[in-house]
């Protein structure tokens, strides 16, 4: 599985002990589309801005004609364990479809994680 690409990874990617992560960008990064971000740099400043957002936003990265919204889904130990997501056809991801999928996956995603995190 590519980290660097698409919303439900990079989430993960972006919530990962700063070790981890830094093992997963010390290796060449594919472009799985034109739209795939593989510059280093570039990748690290989407993972901060996911990172204090606490969403990722996927236009066209991992499929051309796809798009995503995903938050992290954290264990009881506080450590990143998965991802939910929302995804589409690129074209049905406009700016208020995504600002709405943001809240609602972030929601949902924080429900999830103090679910899982009571029965633990």
């Amino acid at each position: 599985m590519q980290l660097h690409a698409g919303s439900s990874s990079r989430v993960i990617l972006a919530f990962l002990p700063e070790g981890r992560r830094e093992a997963v960008l010390s290796r060449p990064l594919a472009a799985l589309t034109d739209r795939t971000i593989t510059d280093k740099p570039d990748l690290r400043a989407r993972l901060a801005e996911t990172a204090r957002d606490g969403v990722a936003v996927s236009l066209g990265e991992r499929q051309a004609d796809a798009a995503s919204v995903a938050a992290p889904l954290f264990g009881p130990d506080g450590e990143v364990q998965g991802s939910i997501s929302v995804c589409g056809p690129l074209h049905r991801f406009t700016p208020e479809a995504i600002a709405r999928y943001r809240t609602l996956v972030r929601e949902a995603a924080e429900e999830i994680t103090r679910t899982w995190t009571a029965h633990r």
